[in-house]
């Protein structure tokens, strides 16, 4: 059963890169959000989960984590 996995991201954004690259090596599925067109979004992030950089990540079950972390990426969806 897979999780269900937020990247939320902006454009020119290598740290965002990055995280979705790992993700697409390793065949997770993910929505991606980019919080430059979604407003809403960008409120999430920012007054509901207290981020100040990006990206962010959400994977079900697991507190939301920021910038590239591969070790938690490996951890959370393995």
């Amino acid at each position: 059963m897979s999780k269900k996995v937020t990247v939320y991201s902006k454009p020119n954004c290598k740290f965002c890169v990055m995280t979705k690259n790992w993700l697409e090596g390793n065949g997770t599925e993910f929505k991606e959000v980019d919080v430059m067109q979604d407003t809403k979004a960008f409120e999430y992030v920012v007054n509901d989960l207290g981020f100040q950089g990006l990206p962010v990540t959400e994977i079900e079950g697991h507190e939301p984590f920021g910038a590239f972390q591969p070790d938690l990426l490996d951890e959370y969806i393995n």
